[in-house]
């Protein structure tokens, strides 16, 4: 998915290049993956 980085926080951009979230066709965040979220301080909204 293409997303505009200023829709989301610098950690939530880095997890989802990192594939710790996913970004679902509404634009909301999925954790991908939950060890790495976790570890980055972030959550699915």
């Amino acid at each position: 998915a293409v997303i505009k980085p200023s829709d989301y926080s610098m950690a939530e951009v880095v997890a989802i290049m990192t594939g710790a979230l996913a970004v679902d066709e509404a634009g909301g965040t999925v954790v991908a993956d939950s060890e790495a979220a976790k570890a980055a301080g972030v959550q699915a909204n």
